[in-house]
Protein backbone atom coordinates (compact mmCIF):
# COMPACT_ATOMS: atom_id res chain seq x y z
CA UNK A 1 0.00 0.00 0.00
CA UNK A 2 1.31 3.51 -1.08
CA UNK A 3 0.56 6.71 1.08
CA UNK A 4 1.95 9.89 0.79
CA UNK A 5 2.09 12.37 3.09
CA UNK A 6 2.64 16.27 3.00
CA UNK A 7 2.89 18.97 5.43
CA UNK A 8 0.11 21.04 5.71
CA UNK A 9 1.40 23.75 3.72
CA UNK A 10 2.12 21.83 1.00
CA UNK A 11 -0.99 20.40 1.16
CA UNK A 12 -2.63 23.86 0.70
CA UNK A 13 0.31 25.45 -1.77
CA UNK A 14 -0.98 21.96 -3.83
CA UNK A 15 -4.93 23.53 -3.28
CA UNK A 16 -4.14 26.85 -3.86
CA UNK A 17 -2.45 26.12 -7.23
CA UNK A 18 -5.69 23.89 -8.68
CA UNK A 19 -6.88 25.32 -12.23
CA UNK A 20 -10.86 25.34 -11.49
CA UNK A 21 -13.47 25.85 -13.73
CA UNK A 22 -16.46 28.28 -12.52
CA UNK A 23 -19.04 29.46 -14.01
CA UNK A 24 -20.17 33.00 -14.27
CA UNK A 25 -23.48 34.40 -12.95
CA UNK A 26 -25.19 34.51 -16.59
CA UNK A 27 -23.03 31.23 -17.99
CA UNK A 28 -25.47 29.13 -15.97
CA UNK A 29 -29.49 28.89 -16.89
CA UNK A 30 -31.91 26.42 -15.44
CA UNK A 31 -34.95 25.43 -17.67
CA UNK A 32 -37.36 22.89 -18.20
CA UNK A 33 -39.90 21.16 -19.69
CA UNK A 34 -43.42 21.39 -18.82
CA UNK A 35 -43.17 18.36 -16.40
CA UNK A 36 -40.59 20.03 -14.47
CA UNK A 37 -36.98 18.84 -15.84
CA UNK A 38 -34.23 19.67 -17.65
CA UNK A 39 -34.71 18.32 -20.40
CA UNK A 40 -36.75 18.73 -24.09
CA UNK A 41 -40.28 18.06 -23.72
CA UNK A 42 -40.92 14.74 -23.81
CA UNK A 43 -42.26 13.19 -26.87
CA UNK A 44 -42.94 9.99 -28.85
CA UNK A 45 -42.32 11.70 -32.33
CA UNK A 46 -38.50 10.88 -32.90
CA UNK A 47 -37.75 7.22 -34.12
CA UNK A 48 -34.70 6.83 -31.70
CA UNK A 49 -35.10 8.21 -28.26
CA UNK A 50 -32.12 7.93 -25.13
CA UNK A 51 -33.41 8.18 -21.94
CA UNK A 52 -31.10 9.73 -19.38
CA UNK A 53 -31.79 9.53 -15.64
CA UNK A 54 -30.15 10.17 -12.38
CA UNK A 55 -29.55 12.32 -9.18
CA UNK A 56 -27.93 16.03 -9.70
CA UNK A 57 -24.93 14.65 -11.49
CA UNK A 58 -27.04 13.88 -14.51
CA UNK A 59 -29.26 16.37 -14.10
CA UNK A 60 -26.64 19.21 -14.40
CA UNK A 61 -26.65 21.32 -11.21
CA UNK A 62 -24.09 24.04 -10.95
CA UNK A 63 -23.43 23.06 -15.02
CA UNK A 64 -24.19 24.72 -18.12
CA UNK A 65 -26.65 22.50 -19.97
CA UNK A 66 -23.64 21.92 -22.67
CA UNK A 67 -21.71 20.91 -19.79
CA UNK A 68 -23.97 17.89 -18.37
CA UNK A 69 -22.68 14.27 -19.20
CA UNK A 70 -25.77 12.79 -20.99
CA UNK A 71 -26.09 16.40 -23.04
CA UNK A 72 -22.40 15.76 -24.08
CA UNK A 73 -23.08 12.11 -24.77
CA UNK A 74 -26.45 12.57 -26.66
CA UNK A 75 -24.74 15.26 -28.88
CA UNK A 76 -22.03 12.93 -29.60
CA UNK A 77 -24.16 9.88 -30.72
CA UNK A 78 -26.44 12.22 -32.56
CA UNK A 79 -22.96 13.66 -34.29
CA UNK A 80 -22.17 10.03 -34.49
CA UNK A 81 -25.30 8.83 -36.56
CA UNK A 82 -25.90 12.00 -38.10
CA UNK A 83 -29.22 12.34 -36.86
CA UNK A 84 -30.04 15.38 -33.78
CA UNK A 85 -31.50 13.52 -31.20
CA UNK A 86 -34.38 15.17 -28.70
CA UNK A 87 -32.53 15.46 -25.29
CA UNK A 88 -34.95 13.34 -22.67
CA UNK A 89 -33.51 13.60 -19.10
CA UNK A 90 -35.52 12.61 -16.13
CA UNK A 91 -32.79 13.30 -13.59
CA UNK A 92 -33.45 14.91 -10.38
CA UNK A 93 -31.11 16.64 -7.50
CA UNK A 94 -31.08 13.90 -4.60
CA UNK A 95 -33.17 11.15 -5.93
CA UNK A 96 -32.77 7.95 -4.80
CA UNK A 97 -33.65 4.46 -7.01
CA UNK A 98 -36.60 3.84 -6.09
CA UNK A 99 -38.10 7.26 -7.21
CA UNK A 100 -36.12 7.37 -10.50
CA UNK A 101 -37.79 4.02 -11.29
CA UNK A 102 -41.09 5.18 -10.51
CA UNK A 103 -40.43 8.18 -13.15
CA UNK A 104 -39.32 6.00 -15.62
CA UNK A 105 -42.49 3.50 -15.14
CA UNK A 106 -44.79 6.67 -15.43
CA UNK A 107 -43.17 8.50 -18.03
CA UNK A 108 -42.60 5.67 -20.20
CA UNK A 109 -46.35 4.49 -19.86
CA UNK A 110 -47.67 7.63 -20.66
CA UNK A 111 -45.84 7.05 -24.13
Amino acid sequence: MLFLKFGANESLDKIRNVKRNTYGVDEIVYSFNSDGFRSDEFSNEHPIKILYVGCSFTEGVGLPIEHIWAKFLNDMISKEIGVSLPFFNLSVNGASSELLTRLIFTHVNKG
